[in-house]
């Protein structure tokens, strides 16, 4: 197999930004883990060629418990790439990217947490189709700083 770099995309870390978690009761592993994410893109309007990709994962296990966690990818694109060859670089390969940073962050989290929660690992996770823009309205800094998060609708 040759391994070649991708000197058109880059990736700066996963920043975690939100983490929910409710147990109800101690999880006897005999249920299945129901997985759901839901992410978004942001461009920064001062920065053109970075990007923020937003990425919530929900796990919930029905009366034992229901972990959230969000997370804000961070990437450029070089200058090279034109505006309209972005979205085949952003949306096959950013979210991803990003998923095993956080996939692991759960994993290392419910197994800290001891045998109220048992160590969950999630399953590789295949993303594909466009990703939603996001507004800065639907989004809000974090006590001033830079990184963004889903505004709960709910």
């Amino acid at each position: 197999m040759e391994v070649k770099e991708q000197a058109n995309l880059r990736f700066f870390g996963v920043d975690i930004i939100n983490v929910k978690y409710n147990a109800m009761k101690f999880n006897e592993g005999k249920e299945p883990i129901i997985v759901d994410t839901e992410s978004g893109i942001y461009y920064p309007k001062e920065a053109p060629n970075e990007f923020k990709i937003l990425l919530k994962i929900k796990l919930t296990l029905k009366d034992v418990f229901d972990l959230e966690v969000s997370g804000v990818g961070n990437f450029a694109l070089s200058e090279v790439v034109k505006q309209e060859d972005r979205p085949k670089y952003i949306n096959a390969n950013a979210v991803a990217i990003m998923f095993p940073f956080m996939r692991s962050f759960i994993s290392t989290f419910s197994l800290n947490c001891g045998n109220i929660l048992g160590n969950i690992i999630i399953p590789v996770q295949f993303f594909q189709g466009e990703l939603k823009e996001i507004t800065a309205e639907e989004i809000q800094p974090i006590e001033g700083k830079q990184e963004m998060i889903f505004e709960d609708k709910n």
